[in-house]
């Protein structure tokens, strides 16, 4: 599988846990998102953060369903009372 564009661009790819790693991925760093990772994301942020601003190729492991992302929020607040530190998540 190719990847298109120049090496330096840092592509990745999202897996759900037990899929193959694409050929172009192989030799790409591995992070794995599952419960802990959302309990205690700081490994897994400090290594996707890594891989992005290093332009480092990475290959993300979804533990977890994904539909849980895909949930849209819902804030019924006016945006002027939440706050600066508000957080939708």
């Amino acid at each position: 599988m190719p990847v298109s564009g120049p090496v330096e661009l840092g592509r990745g790819v999202v897996l759900t846990r037990g899929d193959a790693v694409p050929e172009a991925w192989a030799g790409a760093e591995v992070v794995e998102v599952d419960e802990s990772a959302l309990v205690d994301p700081t490994s897994a942020v400090a290594a996707l953060h890594g891989a992005w601003a290093a332009r480092r190729p990475v290959v993300i492991v979804l533990g977890i369903d994904a539909e849980r992302f895909r949930a849209p929020a819902s804030v019924t607040d006016e945006p002027w009372r939440v706050g600066p530190r508000f957080d939708v998540g």
